[in-house]
């Protein structure tokens, strides 16, 4: 067992100098293709009410180039692909307070192996069965609808909506003409069904804007604890 842990950790040791030596020297990689590699996929979901959580990091010691951490996609899913084989932690998180838990782990990527997992991990304020409603003729309005609560303690204090024509976007990011931010008082497990019209819009048709709603435990962090987002498009 310890002769085969050693020619791995000798492989992947040479694999890391051949692509530092790569990088310093400027030779081809692609050499580096003929090595085992693998891939890791999966999903990180809310533990409270089972949607996918975003924004979420998934990185890997050791980094391995430039496959060794990514973000969550909105529906809460990832995908890490060629991956060099050997064993890695996983640390699943998201910078800040917005999540009560994260998640650490451990992978053995082999050859042409494909390892899939499932991370449950809470929010301090959980936001779910969101939906946007909308006239694909009428781009000077929409409604968004969802529910949420505050998960172990924490309450929820406000709720914001947001749109853009891109979809990596945050609530601090856009200008005041593209986010309501609204006050909302309900007590730790509570839930609140919440239905918001947005008026008076000026949006260009032909064109997808990403509807994002989010909801925050101002106390423990200030940010949008947890957010949904929604393309749609006027034509």
């Amino acid at each position: 067992m310890k002769i085969g842990n050693n020619i791995m950790n000798m492989k992947k040791t040479y694999i890391y100098l051949s692509i530092i030596l790569c990088v310093l020297f400027g030779y081809s990689c692609n050499d580096l293709n003929d090595f085992e590699q693998g891939t890791f996929q999966g999903k990180v979901i809310d533990a409270v009410s089972g949607e996918g959580l975003g924004d979420v990091g998934i990185t890997l010691d050791p980094v391995v180039a430039a496959n060794g951490s990514i973000t969550t996609r909105p529906d809460g899913s990832f995908k890490l692909s060629r991956i060099t084989a050997g064993t890695y932690k996983i640390n699943v998180r998201v910078t800040g307070q917005s999540l009560i838990d994260n998640a650490r782990d451990e992978i053995t990527i082999t050859d042409g192996v494909t390892i899939s997992k499932e991370y449950k991990l809470t929010p301090r304020v959980s936001l779910y069965d969101f939906k946007v409603e909308y006239e694909k003729s009428d781009p000077t309005k929409f409604t968004v609808k969802f529910k949420a609560k505050g998960n172990e303690g924490n309450d929820l204090n406000f709720y914001a909506i947001m749109w853009d024509k891109y979809s990596d976007f945050k609530f601090g990011d856009l200008p005041n003409d593209q986010k309501k931010a609204f006050k909302k008082n309900v007590k730790a497990g509570e839930e609140v069904e919440i239905t918001q019209e947005l008026t008076g819009l000026n949006l260009e048709m032909n064109t997808t804007y990403y509807i994002r709603a989010g909801v925050t435990q101002i106390k423990n962090g200030g940010d949008y604890n947890h957010s949904n987002i929604i393309p749609i498009k006027f034509e």
